[in-house]
């Protein structure tokens, strides 16, 4: 130890008394580390570049600056933190600046001459009282020639000095990342019998008359817990212990408490100085010897609260070697990350393919890898990772970029650093492509205790590589005479063994067996993957006519895979062009500002002459000059010749816009035939503002839904599989709130989905500590010993695709935990209490698959008081149906349970999906019209007794009954809705069919007539709504038309361009966003990654649409399940493919 260390660490020992007044202080000696100082490349504090510490304020930096990252003459720099007081008198302050100055000490501003200036001196008075630290900022700006900036002091009894360091506190916290406390128990008092050794978050046990761990008994144990403190502040600590029975703790090698007896619970304390942010040696021994248990240990200084020691600022020193088996490997024949080769999990990343390539797939010069999945640190310290590349490099740790190398270059090697605990799993992902030449990938890393080394396999782990079956592409358009068209169907990840998935061609307005097909059925069937495929193809005729017709649609889809999963891709809309009509089509082109260039295509049909027509852009929204580049002209169309483009410049800008339109009108027809005058071009602005996009929480499994205590400082997060972590003060807590994965069916698009929190959790009178969970759910009768669980079938078995139900449940959060775990056993169901397997149909069949005619789920033949036999038994007898009470039907793998959301009048809403089939024509959607029927509604219910409320619309005086409970019908899988708080209304997002997606303003009583109708847009682009063409000819649906019943359009609709699946987000309500989004409803697109900004009229008419936030420019966006706004004004979202918790913050 050197001698200064000996001046900083003084010890003692004594038990608690109260503290003795404070007497009057005339002189105070003080221990400041100086002022929090911020260094800005420009005059108007943007651009940070240095961040430190400064003993004082006395620089005098001529033609210079601060640091050589920062430009001579155009600079800023913050001082802030406290100054303290050596006497209780009036003070003076001065500075002297060239230029700018400004000084608050306080609160008040005592000095303001934020002017261009020579060194000039300033002075500003204020009364202090000795001891007393008060908080100082100091702003000062240079502006071209000389720089200087000086703070001083003086008063009647201290001479004019520049402000010492003694005097000058940074506040500059050092909260640590630790991991707890090694900790070895004992099955004996003195430390002999070594049970269990674990890592322990905190020392804050009360065990009664029990013990750790059932392998320990209870009265006679001992516990030594050994690792590492870290102060937050540079000041004298104060430990304390509590203790039933001996206790003696040791930091920095000294013993600061020594009460090895048999006592009650007892508290004694030590202290010792600390420096913020240094690490010390801690050992805290404990043995219990009868009667209750109890083992504390808390601290606390001047600027620290007394508490019990949090896990951040201990350290367990444990060297963690991991088991891992590597990183995913993803590898592209091009640069860019498209075309995907390969997929393969890679032991290390240590590679030198020279001017070869790693797959003969891939060629050799031009390629890309992506490596992803986790990282274990072995030591809790700060690692530097390494890259060696040819060419460029990028790699992220914990979601933090910290090396960003993306150019072409030779074998070079990069690096940069972040703080890890021993143990903990971070997300890493490493970047990388190779353009001509030779082709090296390598990644090290290295920390003060861990010598410089490629990483190695043991602690890098690969997510699961999934197989995945998807579609090639998300539409089609094929000629009526080309005979046939070809549907591909990729297969990526694990290809090692067969995979199979089922698919099926679905009527629009194209008929089966006469526009496409044979025999007058859908084309359906089976396609194998056998090991090593990747693809696959699929023939389906196209039958030529010479009727003259519009162009026709269908749909191809696929669903039931064997050995893989459905990617986001599962239906693809084919339109059959027709060849004998003389009209044109237009597509209607949506862009994004830069893409430089917009091209409308126009066909036509029948190509036997030749043909024109003229054109002219028209403003709307957009203007020529300013948006786009005006065009006119004629457009010619030789025999034979289908399809001709017109090409408009477009013209960028930095302006934050909503989306703009303008349209290309026609006129002047020859040889064709023109329905419509003209098409329209929507430019999507790509300047959303200045954002940064954060992680606030990784390392997630699949998150889903989150939401916030009251008081902002907890966020609880649902993860698909059942589980409930918890984000507490921006730590996630290693512990669960609760784990209900063994009840809770995680398969496909199932899961747990929706949680909330009540609004009067944690309060100080009437806490109501509740957390609510939606979710589909497995019953008991999913455990495969269980004699009614089907030995033939694998579909009733946990987590697998067989008919379900759902529940809503309520849990408390337990105090004696400070509210981080739920007291076991305090489940109470809201929701779904009938949910048994009795009330499931066919638990072991999917009915996703409508053609197995299963009947619906939870509804009986009221005359039988049993199930239906069948599909069509139920609708040869749908005036005989009887729901059952309390039941939620999951007759598919998808459209199952949506969200939770507190009213703002403490009534509960929740969103349940129709339990039908996401991509087939399912009879059984009709039961959504059903007001007795739980499937397709908004329900609005008691949050303590789950019972519908009297003044829903459908009240009928028995609060248990379903209609009492319902608020809005006819959705079809309304997965997200938020709560307008100035009317209380649910805002809804309602996922499409083939066609459209929705967003509904959930007035009370409202229909949306799923699957009668569905929202969409008429020829004029107004929004309507319109009748579902797959369900229209259905005798349910004949009869709901012909009854009148009024059904309420969207408020916003929008039309597929692929795989569409909306997320509805909340409206922004904070004060740090750009006026622009002010009150703008935020929209996402779970397949596509985008997120978009409505704004609505004082009437909820739709005024504008502005792109916010897309894949394409957010790389690491993910796929967005929930998006809300945060109580810090940030807008919040989880990113399910990410495993994280993420927010848009603007700089």
């Amino acid at each position: 130890m050197t001698d200064s260390q000996n001046q900083l660490l003084s010890t003692s020992l004594s038990p608690i008394t109260p503290q003795s007044s404070l007497q009057s202080i005339d002189r105070v000696l003080s221990q400041g580390n100086g002022l929090k100082a911020e260094y800005y490349d420009n005059i108007d504090f943007t651009n940070l570049k240095q961040t430190r510490t400064d003993p004082t304020v006395n620089f005098n930096w001529g033609e210079g600056s601060p640091d050589p990252s920062i430009g001579a003459d155009t600079f800023s720099v913050r001082w802030t933190g406290q100054v303290e007081a050596k006497y209780s008198e009036t003070y003076n302050f001065y500075t002297t600046s060239d230029d700018g100055v400004r000084l608050w000490v306080n609160g008040q501003q005592i000095i303001n001459k934020f002017v261009n200036q020579s060194a000039t001196e300033y002075s500003g008075a204020i009364a202090l009282v000795a001891g007393q630290k008060y908080d100082i900022k100091l702003e000062y700006y240079e502006n071209k020639y000389d720089a200087v900036s000086q703070l001083s002091w003086s008063s009647s009894s201290q001479t004019k000095e520049i402000i010492p360091q003694s005097q000058l506190y940074s506040n500059v916290t050092t909260v640590g990342n630790g991991n707890g406390l090694k900790a070895e128990y004992y099955d004996n008092i003195d430390f002999t019998n070594l049970k269990q050794t674990r890592t322990d978050a905190t020392v804050n046990f009360n065990w009664g008359a029990g013990s750790p761990d059932p392998s320990i008994g209870a009265d006679t144990f001992s516990v030594r817990w050994t690792g590492q403190v870290e102060a937050k502040y540079s000041e004298t600590y104060n430990f304390y212990t509590t203790s039933d029975d001996g206790v003696r703790v040791w930091v920095n090698g000294q013993q600061i408490i020594n009460k090895f007896v048999n006592q009650s619970a007892t508290e004694y304390s030590g202290a010792i100085a600390l420096v913020a942010g240094q690490k010390y040696d801690i050992k805290l021994e404990y043995y219990e010897n009868k009667y209750d248990a109890v083992a504390q240990l808390s601290w606390s200084s001047s600027s620290q609260t007394k508490e019990i020691i949090p896990q951040s600022q201990l350290y367990s020193n444990v060297t963690t070697v991991g088991n891992g088996n590597g990183l995913k490997a993803e590898y592209y024949d091009n640069i860019d990350f498209t075309n995907l080769k390969q997929t393969r999990t890679d032991a290390t990343v240590n590679f030198n393919w020279g001017a070869g390539s790693p797959d003969p797939s891939i060629g050799a010069d031009t390629f890309s890898v992506r490596w992803t999945g986790q990282v274990e640190a072995k030591y809790s310290e700060t690692y530097n990772f390494y890259t060696t590349s040819d060419d460029g490099v990028r790699l992220w740790v914990n979601g933090q970029q910290i090396i960003n190398k993306f150019v072409n270059q030779s074998a070079t090697e990069y690096s940069g650093a972040i703080a890890l605990v021993a143990g903990q799993k971070y997300d890493i992902k490493l970047e990388y492509y190779e353009n001509k030449y030779d082709a090296v990938a390598q990644l090290s890393w290295s920390s003060s205790s861990q010598t410089k080394e490629i990483i190695p396999q043991s602690q890098l782990y690969s997510p699961n590589i999934q197989t995945v079956i998807t579609l090639g592409s998300s539409s089609m358009t094929v000629n009526e005479g080309a005979g046939s068209v070809s549907i591909t169907l990729l297969r990526t990840g694990d290809l090692s063994s067969t995979s199979s998935v089922k698919y099926a061609t679905l009527a629009g307005s194209a008929t089966a067996g006469v526009d496409y097909g044979s025999e007058g059925t859908e084309s359906a069937g089976t396609v194998i993957f056998a090991p090593g495929q990747n693809s696959r193809q699929i023939s389906i005729p196209i039958n030529d006519d010479s009727l003259v017709e519009t162009d026709e649609t269908f749909s191809f889809v696929i669903d039931q895979t064997e050995g893989a999963t459905l990617g986001l891709q599962r239906t693809l809309g084919i339109t059959i062009q027709d060849n004998d009509r003389s009209s044109l089509d237009f597509s209607k082109p949506v862009v994004n500002e830069d893409d430089g260039t917009a091209t409308v295509t126009v066909t036509r049909g029948n190509t036997l002459g030749a043909a024109s027509l003229d054109y002219i852009t028209v403003d709307g929204t957009a203007k020529a000059g300013s948006d786009y580049q005006a065009v006119s002209g004629t457009l010619s169309f030789a025999a034979g010749q289908a399809s001709k483009t017109i090409s408009i410049v477009l013209k960028n800008d930095t302006v934050g816009e909503v989306n703009e339109t303008f349209t290309l009108k026609f006129s002047n027809a020859v040889g064709v035939q023109l329905n419509t005058q003209q098409t329209t071009i929507t430019i999507i602005d790509d300047d959303a503002g200045n954002f940064a996009l954060e992680t606030v929480a990784s390392g997630l499994n699949q998150p889903t839904a989150f939401d916030w205590t009251s008081d902002g400082k907890s966020m609880f997060i649902a993860q698909k599989n059942g589980v409930v972590r918890v984000l507490n003060n921006g730590t996630l807590l290693s512990t669960p709130f609760i784990n209900i994965s063994g009840q809770v069916n995680d398969t496909r698009d199932r899961g747990l989905l929706g949680i909330a929190v009540h609004p009067d959790f944690g309060k100080a009178t009437n806490p109501k500590n509740y957390v609510y969970l939606l979710y589909t759910y497995d019953p008991p009768e999913t455990n495969p010993n269980n004699s009614k669980n089907n030995p033939n079938s694998t579909l009733d078995n946990p987590d697998q695709n067989g008919n379900r139900t759902a529940r809503l449940i309520r849990v408390e959060a337990d105090p004696k935990t400070n509210y981080t775990t739920a007291i076991a056993g305090s489940e109470v169901v809201l929701l779904g209490t009938n949910g048994t397997w009795e009330n499931i149909s066919h638990p072991d069949g999917n009915s996703t698959n409508v053609s197995l005619g299963l009947a619906p789920s939870g509804i009986l033949n009221k005359d039988t008081g049993k199930p239906f036999t069948s599909l069509q038994d139920y609708l040869n007898n749908l005036d005989k149906v009887q729901n059952v009470q309390n039941f939620i039907a999951n007759d598919s793998e998808s459209h199952s349970v949506g969200s939770v959301r507190f009213g703002t009048d403490g009534s509960l809403f929740v969103s349940l999906g129709d339990g039908t089939s996401y991509n087939g024509i399912d009879p059984r959607a009709i039961r959504v019209q059903d007001v007795n029927n739980l499937s397709g509604k908004i329900l609005r219910i008691d949050a303590i007794t789950g019972q519908g409320l009297s003044s829903n619309p459908f009240y009928n005086g028995d609060p248990d009954s379903n209609r009492s409970k319902v608020y809005n019908l006819g959705l079809r899988n309304p997965f997200r809705f938020t709560i307008d708080k100035n009317t209380n209304t649910p805002i809804i997002g309602d996922v499409g069919f083939d066609s459209y997606e929705e967003v509904n303003i959930g007035k009370p009583g409202a229909n949306f007539g799923w699957p009668f109708y569905e929202g969409g847009l008429d020829t004029n682009g107004n929004i309507v709504n319109l009748q579902q063409p797959k369900y229209s000819s259905l005798d349910a649906a004949k009869a709901f038309y012909s009854s009148g019943k009024p059904v309420t359009a969207p408020a916003y609709t929008y039309k597929h361009f692929g795989s569409n699946s909306i997320v509805l987000g909340d409206f922004y309500t904070g004060n740090t966003f750009p006026s622009i989004y002010q009150d703008a409803l935020f929209v996402g697109d779970f397949s596509q990654g985008t997120i978009d900004a409505l704004k609505f009229d004082s009437q909820g008419k739709l005024i504008s649409v502005k792109r916010f936030a897309s894949q394409a420019d957010r790389p690491n966006l993910g796929v967005p399940t929930q998006i809300t706004t945060g109580k810090d004004g940030n807008l919040y979202y989880a990113n399910l493919t990410g495993g994280e918790i993420d927010r848009f913050r603007p700089v």
